[in-house]
């Protein structure tokens, strides 16, 4: 799946992200944390001295989320909207280097979510849990609605959807099987192959390591990893319920993505 090739070798059909790697997506600040408890102090050795207890560590109440988006051609996208998902009214909007923040409050969980988009481009979801790969200002690209329209044609589905959504996960391995849980039995799973091109017939990763799927019910799903794929863990995403799985919310007309961190046995 390709607007040009030279364009889709840079970027992520769907979610729209540079090549392959996963990035931590967004920055974050700690002001006004709460304090973990600190370390035992030591018991000291014969005629020694006792040691200290170490410092408790600080769990942030907020962060901040930084964002810069991309138009897929090397540009930025400027008047982009970058919100907080299911918290409309926080909001931002993208300056003229394509760049936004928001600051949100970390749940206990620390699973956040977010969204942007712009009118005539498309809409992405993106989940994150904030912890240690939680740093960095990356770039996130979308793709205008028309380049869609010309892939949902070649593959035989609609666009926009209506009632569905798109999921897409990256593995970074080849060989990898992608489940969804719960199936509808109406979504359609595909596979990209080493160019990034999406094809249906395809039955697990190529090396470009991608794959999804499309008119998913909205809701929530897991993603199931088999195949050549072990020791999954959640990238950018939410972990699942069990070994191998992650956990992506799915919005009418919004492409969700998360990635992966598998090895390849």
């Amino acid at each position: 799946m390709r607007a040009t090739s030279d364009v889709m070798k840079r970027i992520v059909p769907w979610a729209c992200v540079v090549g392959l790697a996963v990035f931590p997506a967004v920055g974050c600040s700690d002001t006004s944390g709460s304090e973990n408890t600190g370390g035992t102090p030591g018991t000291g050795g014969t005629g020694g001295t006792a040691g200290d207890g170490g410092s408790g560590g600080s769990v942030p109440d907020f962060a901040t989320l930084f964002l810069t988006v991309g138009d897929g051609e090397g540009g930025v996208l400027e008047g982009a909207w970058f919100c907080e998902s299911d918290a409309k009214d926080n909001c931002s909007t993208t300056n003229a280097e394509g760049r936004a923040t928001i600051d949100v409050e970390v749940p206990a969980d620390q699973r956040i979510m977010y969204t942007y988009g712009k009118d005539g481009w498309l809409s992405l979801l993106r989940t994150d849990m904030v912890d240690e790969m939680f740093t960095g200002n990356y770039r996130h690209f979308t793709l205008p609605d028309a380049w869609m329209a010309g892939e949902a044609e070649r593959l035989g589905f609609p666009w926009p959807l209506e009632g569905t959504g798109v999921v897409e996960v990256a593995t970074g391995v080849a060989g990898a099987v992608l489940e969804l849980v719960p199936s509808s039995g109406a979504e359609t799973r595909y596979y990209r192959d080493e160019d990034g091109v999406a094809h249906l017939e395809l039955e697990a990763t190529t090396s470009d390591g991608v794959g999804g799927f499309i008119e998913v019910e909205p809701g929530m799903v897991e993603v199931r990893i088999s195949g050549s794929a072990t020791n999954c863990a959640a990238g950018w995403g939410w972990p699942g319920s069990e070994p191998s799985t992650v956990q992506i919310p799915v919005r009418d007309n919004y492409v969700s993505w998360s990635s992966m961190l598998c090895e390849e046995q």
